[in-house]
């Protein structure tokens, strides 16, 4: 068997012979982990070139013996081409090995710029099969390279972001906070950062830790120079409405469906943690989700619309109301949210946008049939498991179903 055949062919490699382990000849050990180790070797009855994957431990416990047959019944049973998957488990001694096909021929370079766990599980996660999402992005950390974050970081990055926020999604919250530290303590740009302190707004949101969300996302918003206060003053909020107002100009809201669509991708993400602390900031501070969204608004006017804009529309037709009891010009910005959500073509954008518009807006100025007409719609998308949409919204329904 050749020295550099096979993705492994750039990784550290040990010239130990494997323990013990009949029915395979030119083994080399390809990496040592805690739990498990990698190694290249040919099976001896029809000479394949294959990849074992190896207990480390010499005498491991039962629920180790277990995870590792529950991990070949899960990938055996895959059918997707993003994914290499084991074609037999054998008990070698006291342990067990996965057996795999070596790829071959592959350099380890361009198998990480395509590489396949994280593109499995990203599917499975768009695809709301979350707990299939969190073993593919489990299973590609565990096949990293020794000090990944230092030789490996890109593919490290979005591992372990996909990691945390499948952990998020199913449920696992400690775990998905500890995955979200670790990654702030390598993570190498302002950028990657600020997409991290967004999940964690997420993730206390969703656990109604209010206070730890707004310091989790006053704390991304720094990292562009927001500076923000946790509780600012009323006579802040007087200024930065007089600053949109003027921003906003002679415009009509229907003006505004001509504006271009946003670029610079910092801007998309300072949109996303804007409207992801609305929540939190709302429960925290009125004052302070009032000036959050009034940025949010001017950021979509000065650098132009993007989905998430909707979202910012439809809280702008909301202050409106509460504040100035302009109900035209809040069924015009609510007018303009649905427009912005049906141009992005974003379902899951479109619900929370119909949810509001048809239980706080539409009524100034239509019938309560029309309002129905956005609820129900909202209601469709909420409880279709393919568009997995805004978790309140999709319990209070189930609620008025039962």
């Amino acid at each position: 068997m050749e020295k550099g055949n096979g993705i492994w062919r750039h990784w550290p490699m040990e010239k130990k012979p494997m323990s013990d382990f009949s029915g395979y000849s030119h083994k080399t050990l390809l990496r040592k982990g805690k739990k498990a180790s990698v190694y290249r070797g040919i099976r001896d009855r029809d000479h394949q070139c294959v990849l074992l994957k190896v207990l480390t431990s010499q005498s491991p416990s039962i629920i180790d013996h277990a995870s590792f047959l529950h991990q070949y019944d899960f990938y055996s049973q895959l059918k997707m081409k993003e994914f290499v998957t084991p074609i037999e488990v054998e008990q070698m001694g006291n342990t067990y090995a996965l057996v795999y096909r070596d790829p071959g021929g592959m350099l380890l370079k361009e198998y990480i710029k395509n590489f396949r766990p994280w593109s499995a599980g990203e599917k499975a996660k768009n695809a709301a099969l979350f707990d299939k999402a969190l073993n593919y992005f489990k299973t590609g950390i565990e096949l990293l390279p020794e000090n990944y974050w230092e030789v490996s970081y890109e593919l490290s990055y979005k591992l372990f972001l996909g990691k945390g926020e499948s952990e998020y999604l199913n449920g696992l919250f400690l775990d998905s906070e500890r995955t979200f530290n670790e990654i702030l303590i390598y993570a190498k740009t302002r950028e990657d950062q600020l997409k991290v302190y967004n999940m964690k707004t997420l993730l206390f949101s969703h656990q109604q830790q209010f206070e730890k969300a707004v310091e989790a996302g006053l704390k991304g918003l720094r990292l562009f120079g927001w500076k923000l206060p946790r509780h600012p003053s009323k006579f802040k909020v007087i200024l930065e409405m007089i600053r949109t107002k003027k921003a906003v100009g002679t415009r009509s809201a229907n003006d505004l469906t001509t504006l271009p669509t946003m670029t610079d991708r910092n801007t998309r993400l300072l949109m996303e943690i804007l409207i992801n602390l609305n929540r939190a900031s709302y429960q925290y501070d009125q004052y302070l989700v009032s000036i959050l969204m009034l940025r949010a608004l001017r950021l979509t006017l000065r650098h132009g619309t993007t989905d998430v804009s909707a979202l910012v529309y439809n809280n702008y037709a909301l202050f409106l109301i509460a504040g100035f009891q302009d109900y035209e010009g809040s069924f015009q910005f609510g007018q303009l949210a649905l427009h912005t959500a049906s141009r992005f073509q974003s379902k899951h954008l479109m619900g929370r946008v119909d949810f509001v518009f048809g239980t706080f807006v539409n009524h100034w100025k239509k019938t309560i049939e029309d309002n129905l007409f956005y609820i129900k719609r909202s209601r469709n998308i909420a409880l279709n498991p393919a568009t997995f949409i805004w978790p309140g919204n999709r319990a209070h329904f189930w609620s008025l179903q039962c």
